[in-house]
């Protein structure tokens, strides 16, 4: 009943667990990053740079997928399918490497001179009704 030649040969059980664990062990932690990845880039980056940073950054994150695809298309076509893959899972795990070795991992409390009236980089910032906490307004 097969319709082609499979990426994935073997036992059907055996097939559906390995797809099933690379699911939750593949998606359950991308959906821990994206939020993470957010909350570290709103933290980081100043409140009148935030459009422009996050537009930015889906702009190129989208641009990369169908480049992507198109380069692995034509990988497949050259060199085959499971090499590309490979080449592909390695890019990812490489994609990832840089962060045992970035300012990322010392970032520890997002809140650090908050109460002192410091920005989200530590610059003065002027208070204005606007940017207080709602429980700071005075009416």
């Amino acid at each position: 009943m097969r319709s082609g030649p499979s990426a994935v040969h073997g036992p059907r059980p055996i097939v559906i667990a390995v797809l099933m664990g690379l699911q939750l062990f593949g998606d359950v932690p991308f959906a821990i990053f994206l939020i993470t990845e957010v909350s570290v880039r709103q933290t980081l980056t100043p409140p009148r740079l935030l459009g422009r940073t996050n537009a930015s950054v889906h702009f190129l994150t989208t641009l990369v997928g169908p480049l992507g695809a198109l380069t692995a298309g034509l990988l497949a076509t050259q060199i085959g399918i499971r090499v590309t893959l490979l080449i592909a899972a390695l890019g990812m795990l490489s994609a990832t490497a840089w962060l045992l070795f970035s300012p990322v991992r010392r970032l520890h409390d997002s809140t650090a001179g908050a109460e002192k009236g410091e920005g989200r980089l530590g610059e003065e910032q002027s208070t204005t009704e606007t940017q207080r906490r709602p429980s700071e307004i005075t009416l």
